[in-house]
């Protein structure tokens, strides 16, 4: 069944959006994505804010690398952003470098055990390899609120095939045709790192893979097995072993593509007011969906709903953490005030079972008192010893500060 449009929505915005104000430019992403219900608190409770789940060893791309220090990345060669993606979007992050070499020429023939190419460069995402241009069927976008990633820079495409319409019937579960694919590249400071690819090969089997980038930038080919802390810059490519566990948060796979990512101010590139001009969507809403309340109120929702409820934290059936009564995905249904968002009511005020070792006191979201506040401590931690408190559990080694401050800021605002 559809659901309506919320209360607090807009008409369609046309041409580009505006600004976001300072406090909303944020990456969104250390908060609480791909958290478990099953882990047990520190005096042995179970709870769906407990302690996070035991995901086992994280190895590199020859299954022996491990990472037990912070390198030092601060040359020239390697600046990371210090806040996220959205305070950099992709339009104005540093220019890549150059290709030392373009290397030999790509070879299109050599696939995997999918069928897919071993070589980024022949995966559709390009017009032309040699120059790194980006083919016109491969549309760019960003979403209002994006998920962090150690502060490397990202940039977005997707590729609808030729008239295919996505299945918008249910507008917080969109289902995308056969062929779909959406590439995600993560760069730090001036260099590309990663590309990811997601690729619907049949109604209900997505590949999802990650080339990995040489550090002279003139190849990227396939790589399943992840790398810890490549080339010494603390930045970790994940296993693809960890694709699902927050992908399959969504009944179709796909996370920062949609609805309210794609509405919210801020937006840009193949938006929704774009997808519903070119008739791309089988049901159009009538309005833009808008996140409620004051720029405050806006900016910690939207991340609270790119990082913890779009990959786990929500009500879906497909959700990891569907069982933990925490609930923080935006529902389209539900826009008509903060109050009114899953967000506000399982967690403002809400008993966490989840105690800090040695403390006491804490509830998921304490109004006007960050201190005990369970979301942003959980959130602003980092395992170090396998403590199991650090959230999101896996993906990040630094703390999203931008986000953090957001967060904290709508929660002394209350």
């Amino acid at each position: 069944m559809r659901r309506g449009p919320g209360k607090a929505q807009v008409g369609w915005r046309v041409g580009v959006v505006a600004v976001l104000p300072a406090a909303m430019l944020i990456g969104a992403g250390s908060l609480g994505a791909c958290s478990s219900s099953s882990g047990s608190t520190p005096d042995g409770t179970d709870d769906g804010d407990g302690n996070a789940p035991d995901l086992g060893p994280r190895g590199g791309g020859d299954g022996s690398s491990s990472r037990d220090a912070e390198p030092d990345v601060s040359s020239d060669a390697f600046p990371v952003d210090s806040g996220s993606d959205a305070q950099q979007p992709s339009d104005a992050a540093p220019d890549v470098v150059t290709p030392i070499d373009t290397g030999p020429p790509l070879d299109c023939t050599a696939v995997g055990s999918a069928g897919e190419p071993k070589e980024l460069g022949c995966t559709g995402l390009y017009a032309s390899w040699p120059d790194r241009s980006i083919a016109p069927s491969a549309r760019p976008f960003t979403p209002a609120f994006t998920s962090w990633s150690d502060g490397a820079y990202k940039s977005r495409w997707i590729y609808l095939p030729p008239g295919t319409k996505i299945d918008t019937s249910n507008m917080d579960e969109w289902r995308f045709p056969v062929g779909t694919k959406i590439w995600k590249e993560f760069r730090l400071g001036n260099l590309r790192v990663e590309t990811r690819l997601l690729w619907k090969k049949t109604n209900s089997d997505w590949y999802r893979t990650a080339y990995v980038w040489s550090r002279d930038q003139s190849s990227a080919t396939e790589n399943t097995a992840g790398v810890v802390n490549i080339w010494g810059t603390g930045y970790d490519v994940v296993p693809q072993s960890d694709c699902s566990l927050c992908h399959n948060g969504h009944l179709d796979g796909v996370l920062g593509f949609e609805a309210i990512g794609l509405s919210a101010a801020g937006a840009s590139g193949f938006t929704m007011s774009a997808l519903v001009s070119e008739q791309r969507v089988t049901d159009a809403p009538a309005s833009s969906y808008e996140v409620p309340g004051d720029a405050t109120a806006r900016a910690a929702l939207g991340s609270l709903h790119a990082n913890c409820g779009n990959a786990c934290h929500s009500n879906s059936n497909y959700a990891l953490a569907k069982d933990s009564g925490l609930f923080m995905r935006l529902r389209t249904d539900s826009l008509g005030s903060v109050a009114a968002t899953d967000t506000y009511k399982t967690a403002v005020g809400v008993a966490s079972k989840f105690q800090p070792p040695g403390q006491t006191g804490f509830l998921r979201i304490k109004e006007n008192d960050v201190a005990h506040s369970t979301i942003p401590y959980r959130d602003g931690y980092r395992d170090t010893s396998g403590e199991r408190i650090q959230m999101p559990p896996l993906g990040t080694h630094k703390v999203d500060t931008a986000a953090m401050n957001a967060v904290k800021a709508w929660i002394n605002a209350m």
